[in-house]
């Protein structure tokens, strides 16, 4: 919080929290951004299963990053409780003013067969 302090030190700005970047997801406008396999998911029977941060470099304050969709993974597993789940990997790939790739994030969601069984 301390940009004298981040100066001193030799870096361009204050550095950002790790789950800065997830801050984006706040602000997307419609589901069209979303990836089509993520859209397609029945979000009565889906949940967040994991979100992993690849940092090519710290996020600075000033920052401005253009985030772009990148590779999208899905499977299947079997439930024990739910049926069949399907998994979505879906990775955003954020730029730099310069173009240059700074984050990849990777959201895994999961849907369920249905409602989960006692």
């Amino acid at each position: 919080h301390d940009a004298e302090a981040a100066a001193a030190a030799g870096l361009p700005g204050v550095v950002a929290p790790p789950t800065f970047a997830m801050a984006a997801a706040l602000f997307s406008e419609a589901d069209a951004e979303l990836p089509p396999e993520l859209a397609a998911l029945d979000m009565r029977f889906a949940l967040h299963g994991a979100q992993d941060f690849v940092f090519e470099r710290p996020l600075f304050a000033g920052d401005l990053l253009r985030g772009e969709p990148g590779a999208v993974k899905t499977y299947q597993k079997k439930g024990r409780r739910g049926g069949l789940m399907k998994f979505v990997e879906a990775e955003t790939i954020y730029r730099d003013a310069r173009g240059e790739v700074v984050l990849r994030t990777r959201t895994t969601a999961i849907q369920t067969e249905g409602v989960v069984q006692e």
